[in-house]
Order: structure tokens, then C-alpha cells, then sequence
């Protein structure tokens, strides 16, 4: 058994005192996580395997309801419901999760049920007196949450279907994205499924061309930070390391063309890419899900 000598005192590697300060060293060097995502959607699922497989991360204390003025710790896992900030620290590793939201719906309406409605202040969604809407509107912005995580962001974003956790090549990508261990349960499918939901044609009827934006979308999708003060950020996937995803290289005002492109496209991990033809509104940039707030919730036709 090694000793070691700290200060006056002479202490083995197996004493509390050596475990606790090895604890805070090892802790430095874990960048924050934040887990973002769609409520219902497996943003507790992704957290917990996060800190069950990793004993130098641990759940942030409380809820992240506003992300912007955060202060983000190293060594800890924090979870949110709100859109995407104007920025973020350049060391805090960001996740996504978004799920079919047929699916979604019904497990929120049984989840969400009762007063309250803490949810909808997570969400901030203004709509929580609508809940018994959930299956004709989408009182919980779901199409506006997906469509503001999904595109570059002012920082690197991995973005994961929930349904592809399944999958265990898809984990084991996302542990590579976070530099991390990732042991995840055993997947169970959702105990109540749209598709013999007795108000199935509602939900289709509402969600249904969400879910198939969702589906044109690879199972795990990286987006590359785009922009920094200064200049633009070009970020390239880098398969030398583990850890080492993204290199970063600070470009021009105006990039060549060929560079344009590059950074107005998201990199991708697996499977196709989006269909070229598909349009992912703007307005949802950098005070998105903050400067606007719609007066009444969208409903899919």
C-alpha cells in the first residue's frame, strides 16, 4: 500500500483524507454537463447514467429552469427543460433529447396531471392552465423547443433520439461526445404507446409532421459551435482520441465559400443527414425561446 505525505501528516492511499483530496483534484478536470431536452424524453435517463457510471460526477442540486446566468461547477450533471441559451461556457459539454412526441404527449399528460403544473414553468410554456388540451394543441412547445436545439448553436451540441437509446453503439457515441463512461439500463419501451391510444387521431393530427421532422434526423446528430466573439469558430470532427471530437480553428469574418457551407451544416455522427429539402425555420437564434413567446400554442396540420 502506497503512502503519501501531506504537509506534517503521513497518510496512506486508502485513508478518507487522501480519498476526499484525490476526489476534488480528479473533480477539476470533469467538465460540466448540461442535459437538455423535451420533457418525457429521457433527459433523467441520460443524467443518471451519466453519474451512476461515473464517480466523479454528481447531479447538480436542483433544476436548471433558466439556463443564461447559470453558474455551471465542474463535476456536475445539470438538467433542463428551457431553450437554448445565448451562450454557454466553452468547457460545458451540452446533450439534446428529443423523442417521438406522440409519444411524448401522453406520457406528459399523465405525468404533468394535478395542480401545480411545474412542468410548464420548466418549459416555460405559458399554457399550463391548457393541459387537457395537450392531445388538440401543443400546449408544451415541443415544435419550438425541437426546432431551437436543432441547429448550431453558439456551442457544440449533441443531439440523441430517445427512442435510439436502445441502440448501444448510439450510447456508446454519446459517452465518446462527453468524454465519459455511459452504462444505461436495460431499455424498457414506453408503457403507453400512441399508436392504441384511444385518442390516436388527435395526437396525429397535432404532432404527426413533428414526428416526422424528428425522423428525418439521424438518431445521433453533432452540431458544431459556429460562432464566437471575434470571428467564427469552425469545428471539425477529429477521430484522433478519445475526447478530442472537436477541433477548433478561428477563421476569418467572411470564409471562403466552401468554409460557409461547412459551418452552416451540423456534422453528423451516423446514418444520413437531414433531407436537403427540409427547412428548419429562423428565428429561433440566439434569444431563442426567449425573445419570443407565442400567443397562443401551435398546432401541427
Amino acid at each position: 500500500m502506497l503512502t503519501y505525505v501531506l504537509g506534517n501528516k503521513i497518510v496512506s492511499e486508502q485513508s478518507p483524507l487522501f480519498k476526499k483530496i484525490r476526489r476534488k483534484i480528479a473533480v477539476r478536470f470533469k467538465p460540466p454537463i448540461l442535459i437538455a431536452g423535451i420533457g418525457r424524453c429521457g433527459t433523467t435517463l441520460v443524467r443518471d447514467a451519466v453519474v451512476n457510471s461515473n464517480k466523479y460526477y454528481s447531479k447538480a442540486p436542483g433544476f436548471v429552469v433558466t439556463i443564461n446566468g447559470t453558474d455551471f461547477a465542474n463535476g456536475n450533471v445539470y438538467k433542463t427543460h428551457d431553450f437554448p441559451p445565448r451562450s454557454l461556457p466553452a468547457d460545458v459539454k451540452v446533450v439534446f433529447m428529443y423523442g417521438n412526441p406522440m409519444n411524448a404527449a401522453v406520457s406528459s399528460f399523465k405525468a404533468f396531471a394535478g395542480p401545480g403544473k411545474q412542468h410548464y414553468v420548466h418549459a416555460h410554456s405559458p399554457f399550463a392552465d391548457d393541459h387537457e388540451n395537450l392531445f388538440e394543441r401543443d400546449v408544451l412547445l415541443m415544435e419550438k423547443q425541437f426546432r431551437a436545439w436543432m441547429q448550431p448553436q453558439k456551442f457544440a451540441l449533441c443531439a440523441v433520439r430517445y427512442e435510439a437509446l436502445s441502440d448501444g453503439s448510439i450510447c456508446d457515441q454519446l459517452g465518446h461526445f462527453l468524454n465519459c463512461e455511459m452504462r444505461f439500463p436495460e431499455f424498457k419501451e414506453r408503457e403507453s404507446s400512441w399508436r392504441n391510444h384511444e385518442r390516436r387521431s388527435e395526437l396525429e393530427n397535432t404532432y404527426g409532421k413533428l414526428a416526422e421532422e424528428m425522423e428525418r434526423f439521424s438518431a445521433i446528430t453533432i452540431f458544431s459551435a459556429i460562432e464566437v466573439p471575434g470571428g467564427r469558430l469552425n469545428a471539425e470532427l477529429n477521430p484522433a482520441g478519445r475526447g478530442a471530437l472537436f477541433r477548433c480553428l478561428f477563421l476569418p469574418r467572411r470564409p471562403e465559400p466552401q468554409v460557409q457551407q461547412l459551418l452552416s451544416r451540423p456534422h453528423r455522427i451516423t446514418g444520413c443527414t437531414q433531407d436537403e429539402n427540409s427547412q428548419i425555420p429562423a428565428g429561433h437564434g440566439e434569444n431563442a425561446g426567449h425573445a419570443e413567446r407565442p400567443s397562443a400554442p401551435a398546432t401541427l396540420s
